[in-house]
């Protein structure tokens, strides 16, 4: 990459540079990471999408003012809204969009539930990999309470009679 960035001009230099200056302010990084360091990042996103739609969560929650990078302004508490107007590329927030379209697509609903569920569990996985756990061990681990929730679950559900949709 070196010897190319040697062959271009000085304005494709200087274009290349403005590029990575504008996707490390949307990463919102502003060095180069090292290991530590990207726990860090990755523990910060992580909080700060919990904090932003946690404060906007259940009848108390709050209303945001976004202005997105068009300029449109949206005040809204729908979690949907809020990630999707985000104009951040962190890896950790690009999943959690991701997570929340998703959720939408197939429920219509609960994606601020989901994306601070799955926050959460980013946080929580921050913690054990600085406790000296393994990435691979933390994941096996989040498996494993995901088959249990399932085989507890089909032993709580039973299904709807008549009688019970009319009541209801």
């Amino acid at each position: 990459m070196a010897s190319e960035l040697e062959t271009t001009s000085p304005e494709s230099q200087d274009g290349i540079a403005k590029l990575a200056r504008t996707v490390r302010e949307k990463i919102l990084i502003d060095e180069p990471v090292k290991e530590d360091g990207l726990i860090d990042q990755l523990e910060r996103a992580a909080t700060e999408i919990d904090d932003l739609l946690g404060s906007s969560f259940g009848p108390k929650g709050m209303n945001k003012i976004i202005v997105n990078p068009v300029g449109d302004i949206f005040v809204t508490s729908d979690g949907k809204v809020i990630l999707k107007e985000m104009d951040v590329l962190h890896p950790i927030v690009t999943t959690l969009k991701k997570l929340a379209e998703s959720m939408d697509k197939a429920c219509g609903d609960g994606t601020k539930t989901a994306v601070i569920f799955a926050s959460n569990l980013i946080k929580n996985a921050i913690e054990l990999i600085r406790q000296g756990v393994h990435p691979t061990t933390i994941i096996e681990g989040y498996e494993l309470a995901l088959k249990k929730t399932y085989e507890m679950i089909q032993y709580s559900v039973k299904q709807a009679t008549e009688e019970d949709v009319r009541t209801t």
